[in-house]
């Protein structure tokens, strides 16, 4: 059986596939339970980013969550690579800033209790206490639907919270719609990481309120490829094509590929319809993931010892 640990006061302890601890909100039933019963989450994007990910590398990580790709990446690029991740709902920020810590995170990750846009702002975050994951802006700042929560918060740019210098190689960004406000606000950041790979959230309905979203799907890429990732795992690229993929019900994460031999050969074993192939490339993934270290078991082992676990309500 998978470890779990109930702590009480919505918070639960258990172990990704990787072997790296992960706390969870126990309340949360979008990606909780996914992660206490398989230790994984959104396999076609994990699988994409982890075969991105090099060691040493810097990883931006907008819309954290709890912290499950932080968590996963930051074992990748060890043990020099930073993160630099932003997640406005106090809720999530806490347990993501507790998985940066007992994952030994914190000397190399800088985390932002703030959304991510195109500047300094504040507005409302309006979400689900038990679907966290869908957190939106209330950008009119009208009453919160009944059964949603509402929190004021901070927006920055990204370009004005990082580092002048500061340039990436791996970014992921889903934050429920504003991914162009997002992308205008790190344009300093892009010029300067030419051959930073990009994995986004698109949504035509969504992205339309700040424009055409195919130019802001072209603006996105620069001179990058663009791939469509399917929940399949595999990956299509898209050239002349690119307006005819993106009908008024396209939502769907993109994956913005530098035009290097290096990032190719990472993914091009997921350009495959094949599901053996495919089932394969899952398998390669995970055996190529990090164990936890010893020094972290050690950590686990006293905490828990320090801890009573109640029954979990």
């Amino acid at each position: 059986m998978r470890p779990y640990y109930y702590l009480g006061n919505g918070r639960g302890l258990t172990a990704l596939t990787t072997g790296q601890l992960f706390f969870v909100n126990s309340r949360a039933r979008d990606l909780t339970p996914w992660i206490v019963h398989l230790g994984l989450w959104e396999t076609f994007v994990d699988d994409i980013l982890c075969a991105l990910a090099r060691p040493g590398d810097t990883f931006l990580d907008v819309g954290a969550n709890q912290g499950y790709y932080s968590v996963k990446i930051g074992g990748l690029t060890a043990p020099d690579g930073r993160i630099y991740a932003f997640e406005p709902n106090p809720v999530m920020y806490s347990v993501f800033c507790d998985n940066m810590n007992i994952n030994g995170f914190d000397p190399r990750s800088q985390v932002f209790n703030v959304a991510a846009g195109d500047g300094a702002a504040k507005t409302s975050l309006v979400f689900q206490a038990h679907r966290p994951g869908g957190a939106h802006r209330d950008l009119h700042a009208t009453a919160a639907e009944a059964g949603h929560d509402r929190v004021e918060i901070d927006v920055v740019a990204i370009d004005d919270a990082l580092p002048a210098d500061a340039v990436a190689n791996l970014i992921k960004i889903d934050v429920e719609g504003h991914e162009p406000m997002v992308l205008a606000g790190m344009r300093g950041l892009l010029a300067r990481s030419p051959d930073a790979a990009i994995v986004t959230e698109v949504s035509y309905h969504h992205w339309a309120r700040f424009g055409d979203p195919v130019t802001l799907l072209r603006e996105a890429a620069g001179d990058r490829r663009m791939f469509r990732i399917f929940h399949d795992g595999h990956i299509e690229e898209l050239t002349d094509n690119i307006e005819q993929a993106m009908d008024q019900t396209m939502v769907c994460y993109m994956l913005l590929l530098p035009r290097t031999d290096d990032a190719w050969a990472r993914v091009a074993r997921f350009a495959t319809t094949d599901e053996a192939a495919m089932a394969a490339v899952s398998e390669a993934a995970l055996e190529a993931a990090p164990p936890i270290k010893r020094s972290l078991a050690r950590r686990a082992a006293g905490l828990l010892m320090r801890l009573v676990f109640p029954r979990d309500p």
